[in-house]
């Protein structure tokens, strides 16, 4: 039960993204491993990106991105290990596709933040390490439906 819906939650972000590189023309290949430390890899301009996809709710307006630090050591371990140019950490709200291109180091301070252990299943509460990245900072897509 829950792998399935941690599965829709994957699904969903995914299926919106590809919509998106579809629109943009861009080429992405989807991980198979829905466990996997990222999404998939975009190739545009001769390079390689891998992707990162988290498809929020809508409940809350935020004026920042949240950004796991723990998704951002493992994003920059699967640039190395997959030979690629860098990567993108995707935020989805709704039809507002944020994009957020992964630099050397973060210039914001982190914070640690109490969050759901898991977004599938909203019962227990673990305190992370948190960058909340400003929108502007990011690259912002309307989704065409």
């Amino acid at each position: 039960m829950l792998k399935d819906k941690i599965e829709k939650y994957e699904k969903k972000g995914r299926e919106k993204f590809k919509k998106l590189c579809d629109d943009l023309n861009l080429l992405y290949v989807e991980s198979d491993n829905l466990t996997e430390h990222f999404d998939g890899i975009v190739f545009f301009k001769n390079k390689k990106y891998i992707i990162e996809i988290k498809d929020r709710s809508n409940k809350f307006n935020y004026d920042t991105i949240l950004f796991e630090q723990e998704k951002y050591d493992n994003l920059k371990k699967a640039i190395n290990e997959n030979e690629a140019d860098g990567a993108y950490y995707i935020s989805i709200w709704n039809t507002t596709i944020y994009a957020y291109l992964l630099p050397d180091e973060i210039d914001v301070q982190t914070q640690e933040v109490m969050c759901n252990k898991c977004t599938a299943k909203n019962d227990s509460k673990r305190k992370k390490t948190v960058y909340f990245i400003p929108k502007e900072k990011t690259k912002i897509y309307k989704l065409k439906i």
